[in-house]
């Protein structure tokens, strides 16, 4: 949330330092393993500039051509975000060797591109359709308890991926396994529960995407387009009930 409000404030200008800390605290996130945010963070910094420079533009091809250097930066990332994976653990115990051999060898990257979790999470629906799989009570009932504070750990759970996991991938260890909105749909309510949901998720971006464009509030801007990644973009790999979940953290930080 904070690297995503210093980066996009245009009301303060912060000092060198306050820059150099926050980029410091996102890159010890990203060694950690913790992916996710740091690519959360790039993407609402990246459409936030492209949202405005697009503003200036008459056409997204005049936009293309007059910012080259961002576009090919972005393919570079995305090439780094799919590949980092497989050179993670050989990069952090010194196996510097097989980092070079990995990196210097295409058939890495295409293997990277294969087996992400974006790609994974096809197999993830592909299971859950041809096993006809159905959760035995709605994992959306115990999403409004989410929006009372201090409740939810109260409740027995219901996250769509532990129990995705538990029914459908048993041998994988307990953790490790992403979740499908989509499949989650499918196993509550079949195709027109996929349906239903899908256009709610549609309604919910339209939404946030008009009140970040009209609130000047620098928090409140922050906090609707961490909603709208996390609407559009993160939640092919999670739940619905994780999304709100989330959302709801980013909430309690704009607020207190």
């Amino acid at each position: 949330f904070m690297f995503l409000y210093i980066f996009i404030n245009e009301r303060i200008k912060f000092n060198k330092m306050t820059y150099i800390l926050i980029l410091f605290s996102v890159i010890v996130t990203f060694l950690l393993g913790h992916r996710s945010y740091v690519v959360i963070g790039i993407l609402g910094i990246s459409f936030n500039y492209i949202l405005k420079k697009l503003s200036k533009e008459k056409s997204l091809l005049s936009f293309l051509l007059k910012n080259k250097k961002v576009i090919i930066f972005g393919l570079i990332l995305i090439l780094v975000v799919y590949s980092v994976k497989g050179i993670f653990n050989p990069l952090i115990t010194g196996q510097y060797d097989l980092v070079k051999e990995r990196l210097s060898n295409p058939d890495f990257y295409l293997d990277s591109f294969r087996i992400s979790e974006s790609n994974s999470i096809f197999s993830y629906i592909d299971r859950i359709v041809s096993y006809d799989y159905r959760v035995k009570q709605s994992t959306y009932a115990i999403i409004p308890s989410y929006f009372i504070p201090f409740i939810s750990r109260y409740l027995p759970s219901t996250i769509f991926g532990t129990l995705l996991q538990k029914d459908l991938f048993p041998t994988l260890r307990a953790g490790s396994l992403g979740s499908t909105f989509i499949g989650e749909a499918y196993s509550n309510g079949g195709y027109i529960m996929i349906i239903i949901i899908l256009i709610i998720v549609m309604i919910l971006l339209k939404i946030v995407f008009s009140v970040y464009k009209s609130t000047e509030n620098t928090y409140m801007k922050t906090f609707f387009l961490l909603c709208g990644i996390e609407f559009s973009f993160y939640i092919h790999r999670n739940g619905l009930g994780t999304v709100i979940l989330r959302i709801r953290v980013y909430l309690y930080i704009m607020i207190f």
